[in-house]
């Protein structure tokens, strides 16, 4: 899964000692714990709790505050303006600012969260998260969906795409060609902050008022 499933409590992260003598992960996977995927609650919740006592998102009222209020960030704010992050090198903090998470899909996931240090392997690692991160399996093999210049008919990749259209021929508007997930839905109401629906909502607008 391209989603972290690791999230420790801060407090279970800062003393380890408080556990001592215990099997946490046999105490946490064990007994009435059901082998599958989906959880209880959403994402946000679990995460959170990976937070310093001190910070925003452990309050409960700003953790929940509406998304509608107006915050300075490089997120942006409540609008439907889109913009891109100038530098996606800086870990952006959720847990210092935690109405922002109504902009993120994954923290509406109603999957599964691991508690405890455990061996999961992941494509990507969030701050906050405490998986292990490997290579995406798309480096190791190919897949024909998402390779550019795949010949189905052949069995072969090309240098260029068998669709692609000459740059001078190519029209100047952008769309989207892609699966409108990106999010869960628990509770449900939020995905129309998702990024991809946002995306795809102002460049909508964007291309009626041009007209």
């Amino acid at each position: 899964m391209a989603e972290g499933r690791i999230l420790v409590p801060w407090e279970q992260r800062a003393f380890p000692n408080l556990t001592a003598g215990t099997d946490v992960v046999q105490a946490e996977l064990s007994g009435m714990y059901s082998p599958d995927w989906r959880g209880e609650g959403n994402v946000w919740e679990a995460y959170r709790r990976t937070c310093d006592p001190g910070a925003p998102a452990r309050r409960l009222f700003s953790s929940f505050r509406p998304f509608s209020i107006n915050r300075g960030s490089q997120l942006g704010s409540g609008t439907h303006e889109f913009a891109f992050t100038a530098d996606v090198s800086k870990n952006y903090s959720f847990c210092e600012n935690p109405w922002a998470h109504y902009s993120q899909g994954h923290f509406f996931s109603d999957w599964r969260t691991i508690p405890v240090l455990f061996p999961v392997f992941s494509p990507a690692q969030a701050p906050g998260y405490s998986d292990i991160r490997i290579p995406s399996h798309y480096y190791y093999g190919q897949t024909r969906r998402y390779t550019y210049g795949y010949d189905p008919v052949n069995l072969v990749l090309k240098d260029v795409d068998g669709m692609e259209t000459p740059w001078e021929k190519k029209s100047d508007k952008i769309f989207w060609r892609g699966a409108s997930t990106g999010g869960g839905s628990s509770p449900p109401g939020f995905s129309a902050q998702y990024q991809r629906h946002r995306f795809v909502f102002v460049s909508r607008t964007a291309g009626e008022s041009t007209r």
